[in-house]
């Protein structure tokens, strides 16, 4: 019962993964039609999202980061210098405050458990490892949502890399909204679901919390 809770609460870090896709939407529509209002509304959203949880920097900055930098390449070459540009500068807004906050004196935010801990990725898979693995094999409701999770995973790996090359081959290179979003899931899925674990802090099976949007969002886009 308490898992079903943690579930749809904060807990789970639900609220930095309605932040991330609220962030997308403004996005995907900025990519459509572009206008001034519309890159100051999230320019702020990053700044807000991403000082309220630093897993937003990883769920949204750094994969616009990445789509931007391929868009570059193709027609929208200006737009997407101006999105990388103001992406950097919102990530960096939210990134410099909590710095201020995580070391002041009087008023501070709560610093994580464990920072890229480097010498704790061995053991943060194991554990990461052996949770989901025994999901699986207990063969019930969590373990079919991790199986399913993993399946959307590969499929958007496949779609987001023909979108790619069907990109670099064309002579207009656009992406379009579709494309995007299969981009946008996959590095997503990579950067969340990995994150803990690199950074060295899968101290237990409750930090599932910190990747479980993975899953969420996978099974919105089965």
């Amino acid at each position: 019962p308490s898992h079903d809770i943690g579930a749809i609460s904060n807990a789970y870090h639900t609220g930095v993964f309605v932040n991330i896709l609220i962030a997308f939407w403004l996005f995907l529509l900025e990519l459509k039609r572009p206008a001034i209002s519309r890159k100051i509304l999230l320019v702020v959203c990053i700044v807000i999202f991403g000082f309220s949880d630093k897993i937003f920097w990883i769920g949204f900055s750094f994969p616009v980061f990445v789509i931007t930098l391929l868009m570059l390449f193709g027609k929208k070459r200006r737009e997407a210098l101006v999105w990388l540009v103001l992406t950097v500068i919102a990530t960096w807004g939210s990134a410099y405050p909590l710095r201020i906050f995580e070391n002041g004196k009087y008023v501070t935010v709560e610093k994580p458990f464990r920072y890229m801990d480097f010498a704790n990725i061995g053991n943060s898979w194991a554990i990461m490892y052996d949770q989901l693995s025994t999901y699986v094999l207990e063969f019930r409701v969590k373990g079919l949502i991790i199986v399913l999770s993993f399946a959307a995973v590969v499929l958007s790996i496949i779609q987001s890399v023909r979108s790619i090359v069907r990109y670099f081959k064309s002579t207009e290179r656009l992406f379009g909204n579709e494309d995007v979003l299969h981009i946008f899931f996959m590095l997503f899925a990579a950067a969340v679901f990995w994150a803990p674990v690199i950074n060295g802090n899968y101290g237990g099976w409750d930090t599932i919390r910190y990747n479980f949007a993975v899953f969420v969002f996978a099974l919105c886009l089965s």
